[in-house]
């Protein structure tokens, strides 16, 4: 998806970075005039599955739950030392990458839970932006964890010491609910033109390349 993102940054502000929180929270942005993306962490995939094992809702509507909750410290803890956060990017990461920490989470009270796992879709996304070696002035969020405010305020509250403006996409005039199914649809034109949709340092991939076989 970073080609897109590509294309949205171009359109916008070119030193801006883009971040979409989808079942996993992942960042695009020009550094060294050199196109760069990767997986940051969780992005909502440990609160939708809390969500629906706790509630039976597919997702925590505007972060009602985790505001209503409080930090698991223990747990906390332990997801901060994941190999995941060792690794330099560019990275990738898979959707039940945290499976253990859902099944520690389950344990506790629902609210606590989801608070927990919110914090830790913001402590990945702010440790990825550490390792940024450009100066960022905004940051686009994209994705259905936009609409979180609990963990859009929990980023905006260490950002905006360092001015730096979050605002979604919907601002520009784009629709965020389509973004994803619009990515897809400009990757899989870059596909039948043969035109690269993974590079290496987008997604750690040896060598550039483009999409699979076409089968009609």
């Amino acid at each position: 998806g970073c080609f897109y993102h590509k294309y949205l940054i171009k359109k916008i502000n070119r030193n801006s970075a883009i971040i979409n929180i989808g079942g996993v929270s992942n960042i695009t942005l020009f550094t060294k005039n050199k196109l760069v993306g990767y997986d940051l962490g969780p992005g909502n995939a440990l609160i939708d599955d809390l969500t629906y094992y706790f509630y039976k809702k597919k997702f925590d509507n505007k972060g009602f739950y985790a505001q209503n909750g409080n930090i698991i410290p223990k747990i906390m803890h332990k997801f901060k030392k994941n190999n995941f956060f060792k690794k330099k990017y560019p990275k990738s990461l898979d959707r039940n990458h945290f499976v253990k920490i859902f099944n520690d989470l389950k344990l506790f009270k629902p609210n606590d839970s989801i608070h927990t796992a919110s914090l830790m879709t913001a402590y990945g996304i702010l440790k990825g932006l550490k390792s940024i070696d450009k100066k960022i002035h905004l940051i686009i969020f994209t994705g259905g964890g936009r609409k979180n405010n609990f963990i859009i305020n929990e980023i905006n509250k260490s950002l905006n010491i360092k001015k730096i403006e979050l605002i979604n996409i919907d601002k520009f005039g784009y629709n965020g609910d389509m973004i994803e199914a619009q990515m897809f649809g400009y990757l899989a034109i870059r596909s039948l033109k043969k035109l690269p949709i993974s590079v290496p340092s987008m997604t750690g991939v040896k060598k550039t390349v483009s999409g699979g076989i076409i089968y009609r």
